[in-house]
């Protein structure tokens, strides 16, 4: 088990998101005890986020990725070496690609649309065709 390694996640990006993905990393570890969990900390200051479709539609010119990439920094320094973001939106290209280039070489990055096709080619191979459920920006911008 990993627990020198706390997974910090970016909520505030989809009400409930942030904290669904808690609920799944905790559904999901064997724990026998409190102690056996995986260390996990969230940041949702929701406020400081530009809404990721406004930006992709040209409604803004403020990229939410300059935001996510502040609250990534502050997990960061509270000790989060993996970080996850629960926004499908959040991972287009224009906003991850920034994100991206402030993740020190130390700390992982799970790239939700990758981690899922991975899963779905190892798992379920069978499948050819996959519907994405996304805001207007995701599905414009094809994440």
């Amino acid at each position: 088990m990993m627990t020198n390694k706390m997974i910090g996640i970016v909520g505030g990006v989809g009400s409930y998101a942030g904290i669904d993905l808690i609920k799944k990393v905790y559904d999901l570890t064997e724990a026998s005890s409190d102690q056996d969990h995986l260390p996990v900390s969230m940041l949702s200051v929701p406020h400081k986020i530009i809404d990721r479709t406004k930006y992709l539609l040209g409604e803004t010119e403020i990229n939410p990725g300059i935001a996510i990439s502040e609250i990534i920094a502050s997990l960061i320094a509270s000790g989060a070496s993996i970080i996850g973001i629960p926004c499908n939106t959040a991972h287009a290209k224009p906003i991850l690609s920034l994100i991206e280039k402030s993740i020190p070489e130390s700390c992982v990055l799970v790239n939700l649309i990758e981690e899922v096709g991975k899963y779905i080619a190892e798992k379920h191979p069978e499948i050819t065709r996959v519907g994405v459920l996304g805001t207007t920006g995701t599905i414009l911008v094809k994440v």
